[in-house]
């Protein structure tokens, strides 16, 4: 059992390392290639800082494991707003962008009662999956796309209407194919972006290699101590898997980056459910256990909580962050007492 353990912790430690070079090496492209610092820190740090769930759950589904991938979703969703949020507020205060609290938090309640609705059943299907990653393609082309359009003044409902008319899709391909031509281009001229591809594609081997060593180990501890996948998902997977979210919201705080903060947080919390649930459903109908139903409904009401927090106040401090702390415990404490 001892060496079970110590290949989840090393895999784990390899596969936040491995996240890391994948994230650095992508931001890099992305400047070789011209592309703006607002989608860069958009995009590469809301997703980026979820590639270890990503990766370790799609793992998980491809081994059957549904309440590994769960788990690990819920776990993480809460260990950022309750650990990564609540730690950081230790070191500083946190001014409310209320502009996030408008729009964003409002996607990541309706994200966290979708997962409740699909997990009703407990078995999230492929076309469920596939309904959840339309539903982050909307959102991030939704992100980018109507800022202009809205002049700031645009939430949760027009996000909605944004999805339902599928505006995103069209957008999606034309995108695409610009950037699969700029890439082609590129190259041809600059060896830099050679080596950096290569890059990319060597961490991203890692990540899958650290991910199925965590999952296998995960997985086996599981069985030899009799207990549910999802209680070592909800855990140690997800505790160590937010370590990303750690770092990235400890060097913003320090910077008095409180929006990058923010976003990270609400952003990872929308992505792993939209994107490494609905990623990980489609690769494998994932079948789950009925206490995560009632672990997800948890979850639900510790992230009202956090909402309406931030919807009432103007900053957030230390007090709150001792809050924070001591609701993720309670959480902990009432989901696998």
């Amino acid at each position: 059992m001892l060496f079970f353990v110590l290949v989840l912790f090393l895999s784990l430690g390899l596969l936040v390392k491995a996240s890391d070079m994948l994230i650095e090496s992508s931001a890099k492209l992305a400047r070789f290639l011209n592309i703006s610092e607002l989608v860069i820190g958009l995009t590469l740090v809301a997703i980026g800082t979820s590639v270890p769930e990503l990766a370790s759950c799609v793992l998980a589904s491809l081994h059957g494991s549904g309440d590994l991938v769960i788990g690990n979703v819920v776990g993480s969703n809460v260990a950022n707003i309750g650990i990564v949020l609540g730690l950081s507020l230790l070191f500083s205060k946190l001014v409310i962008d209320k502009e996030v609290v408008k729009r964003d938090s409002m996607i990541l309640l309706f994200a966290s009662f979708l997962l409740i609705v699909v997990l009703l059943g407990n078995v999230v299907s492929r076309l469920e999956g596939l309904f959840l990653l339309l539903l982050f393609i909307a959102y991030f082309n939704f992100l980018f796309r109507t800022k202009k359009r809205y002049r700031l003044q645009y939430g949760f409902s027009d996000f909605l209407q944004y999805f339902i008319r599928s505006e995103y899709l069209q957008e999606l391909t034309e995108e695409g194919a610009k950037i699969v031509t700029q890439v082609g281009q590129k190259i041809v001229i600059d060896k830099r972006i050679l080596k950096t591809v290569a890059t990319i594609f060597f961490s991203g081997i890692l990540v899958v290699v650290s991910a199925e060593l965590l999952v296998s180990s995960a997985l086996k501890l599981s069985t030899m101590l009799n207990i549910n996948a999802s209680f070592i998902g909800i855990t140690l997977i997800a505790i160590g898997t937010s370590l990303p979210e750690l770092s990235v919201s400890l060097s913003a705080i320090k910077k008095n980056k409180g929006g990058i903060l923010l976003g990270n947080i609400i952003g990872s919390g929308i992505t792993n459910i939209f994107l490494v649930v609905g990623l990980s459903a489609f690769v494998a109908e994932l079948n789950v256990s009925s206490i995560l139903l009632t672990t997800a409904i948890a979850a639900f009401i510790f992230m009202l909580f956090f909402v309406l927090m931030i919807l009432y106040k103007r900053r957030l401090d230390r007090l709150d962050g001792f809050i924070l702390i001591a609701l993720y415990s309670i959480f902990i404490a009432l989901a696998y007492g």
